[in-house]
């Protein structure tokens, strides 16, 4: 038997460990993600949004903000809080230290929240906890259509567009805005008010009285059962100008809502309006998790809005910005700029030992 030695000089054995290595880089970089700013290069943060329309920033501050920061102090792994009290919204920033779970620590936020509710006007919305809000959007996207009103443009999207984007993998949240809203509009006439001995308060009362959805409980019958329910959400401004209106004092119980004011279908006042193409728009800004890979995500979420778009003939998707093209394109030139240096070096060395009269040699 013949046995064939191989002699692992000082050139082999180097040419083998740069080929592993080259080996182990390249498998490493298909696996690994790749985004404009990779987890743990920002700060975990988790912002509290509040709005109460017609506070001032004062009533905001001590009716929203000061309730919230105190609840939130002494939370763990908490490095500083920042609040801003604006007219009708107040915002609460809350960063950890860098080594917090983003996850327990926005779902214990979330609770002192709730426990913060108790201390807030009852009348308030739904505090928004929204973690690392800080991100950039991985697709903006611009929505219009030839056939929906503005009004029920921004229902659509808002009721059932958005949902769906929300269940695509890897998306954190979904942000809807610029649309416009629908909204009653109610203008009293104060020379019919002072004429009857009525006030603000007393229409604002009816109106809120007989505007709601109440359960009504449980009707029983020997044989079944039903519940029962109380629907009297005003529909339309001739529903609002029906409502019925009691005023203290007086006898009269033919008074209503349409005696005393204007009512109208209107919208609501836009505070965020934006453009696409000289014309106003209704957009939707995508945020991908923290720990997703933004260039993966990206791809993902374009696939998903194809066939979402499918299932809504009346609108259309414009994408106006996607940061992973970008992000695509600088790992493109690294690419290129790494083959670039090698074959340059490869050239030289060749070229050296031309010069000299001799064959490249390993070392």
């Amino acid at each position: 038997m013949w046995l064939t030695r191989f002699a692992l000089t000082r050139p082999v054995i180097t040419a083998l460990v740069f080929g592993a290595l080259t080996l182990f880089g390249v498998f490493s970089y298909f696996q690994i993600g790749k985004s404009q700013d990779p987890p743990g290069t920002t700060f975990p943060v988790v912002v509290i949004q509040a709005g109460y329309p017609g506070a001032s920033p004062q009533d905001v501050e001590k009716l929203i903000i000061k309730p919230i920061e105190d609840q939130i102090v002494g939370i763990d792994g908490l490095d500083q809080m920042s609040a801003t009290a604006q007219e009708g919204v107040g915002v609460v920033v809350v960063q950890f230290k860098l080594d917090t779970n983003l996850d327990l620590a926005a779902i214990d936020v979330q609770r002192r929240v709730d426990t913060a509710r108790v201390f807030m006007p009852s009348d308030l919305d739904p505090p928004y906890v929204e973690k690392n809000s800080n991100t950039q959007p991985i697709i903006d996207l611009a929505v219009n259509s030839k056939t929906l009103s503005p009004v029920a443009l921004n229902d659509i999207v808002t009721n059932r567009v958005k949902p769906l984007i929300e269940q695509i993998p890897n998306v954190q949240s979904v942000d809807v805005g610029g649309g416009l809203t629908r909204e009653f509009h109610v203008q009293p006439d104060p020379s019919t008010l002072l004429a009857l001995n009525a006030t603000l308060g007393d229409v604002f009362g009816a109106i809120s009285q007989n505007n709601a959805n109440l359960p009504g409980g449980r009707m029983l019958q020997p044989s079944q059962e039903a519940t029962v329910a109380v629907h009297a959400d005003v529909q339309s401004a001739s529903d609002l100008a029906a409502v019925p209106l009691s005023i203290p004092g007086t006898s009269s119980r033919l008074l209503t809502v349409g005696n005393v004011a204007k009512t109208e279908d209107g919208y609501a006042e836009q505070r965020n309006i934006s453009h696409f193409n000289g014309k106003p728009r209704l957009y939707i800004s995508i945020n991908k998790t923290l720990e997703s890979d933004e260039i993966n995500a990206t791809k993902i979420a374009r696939e998903r809005l194809k066939s979402i778009e499918a299932q809504f003939p009346q609108i259309s998707f414009f994408e106006i910005d996607a940061p992973a093209d970008d992000t695509a394109a600088e790992l493109n030139g690294v690419w290129q700029s790494l083959f670039e240096g090698i074959l340059l070096t490869a050239i030289e060395r060749c070229c050296s030992s031309c010069m000299r009269g001799g064959t490249p040699q390993s070392s």
